[in-house]
């Protein structure tokens, strides 16, 4: 149980609607990273992903404000490049990871391996590398997301007997909705986590339904901690992130998923 009386209680399904599962370190000082280190990189780790390993280089759009002192102002665009990471992932490509100069994540899709396979994944692609991180491999944040889709005969019109999450709109409003996006950002009482929750619907097969449930939780950044610390932190966000997700549910969508004994 937690502080608010919520059960802690994980329930195991035979279909859970989970499409993607991370686990994040982020580390205090960034890897020293050159030309040779992505084999150096693959050699650690192929053991575990043997399929040739991708690079990953993501661009991030920003816009610049030149200001002349008697000329009106002019804006630009900027492309700064991320760091270059490197996906490495098994034959069938339902476990992967990323591995850059400050992140490590892992990643499962379906079939859902569950949490302690991919914890485990996490702490032994770290254990791998970690003697190529400076100060021994302090972590400086920790994250977990859990990305569901859910789909539902279009039949079902009133997602109240399926969710705890609910609309409000007023009556002087179309009432026919065909499509919607919620994002909302929450911080913990205690401040030691926060969590990103994303409810829309996605495209969906014929005469279907089809939303997603995305969970975001992520502990402050800026910490200095050990991989002990690092573990601790990690099972805090999986316990709440399983309070979040079972509390955004009601047993009728529990049994679409097919819920089973431990």
């Amino acid at each position: 149980m937690t502080d608010s009386g919520i059960s802690t209680k994980r329930r195991f399904y035979a279909n859970p609607p989970v499409v993607e599962a991370i686990a994040r370190f982020s580390f205090s000082a960034p890897m020293k990273w050159d030309v040779t280190t992505p084999g150096v990189l693959f050699e650690r780790v192929k053991h575990l992903y043997p399929a040739q390993p991708e690079v990953r280089n993501t661009f991030q759009a920003g816009i610049t404000t030149d200001q002349t002192e008697g000329q009106p102002s002019t804006a630009s665009f900027a492309f700064n490049a991320s760091p270059q990471e490197m996906l490495f992932h098994n034959s069938s490509r339902d476990k992967l990871a990323l591995i850059g100069p400050v992140t490590l994540s892992v990643h499962g899709v379906p079939p859902y391996e569950g949490w302690e396979p991919l914890e485990g994944r996490l702490l032994e692609v770290f254990e791998l590398i970690k003697d190529l991180l400076p100060e021994g491999g302090l972590i400086s944040q920790c994250s977990i997301r859990y990305i569901n889709r859910i789909e539902l005969p279009a039949t079902v019109k009133n997602l109240d007997d399926y969710l705890t999450l609910s609309f409000s709109l007023p009556a002087t409003l179309p009432q026919d909705r065909t499509s919607f996006f919620n994002r909302i950002e929450l911080l913990y009482p205690e401040g030691d986590a926060s969590l990103a929750l994303t409810w829309a619907s996605v495209v969906a097969p014929e005469n279907h339904s089809a939303f997603v449930l995305d969970l975001d939780l992520t502990s402050p950044l800026g910490e200095r901690m050990n991989l002990e610390s690092g573990i601790r932190k990690l099972r805090m966000l999986k316990e709440r992130e399983t309070v979040a997700f079972e509390g955004l549910i009601l047993d009728r969508l529990r049994e679409e998923f097919g819920e089973v004994g431990e």
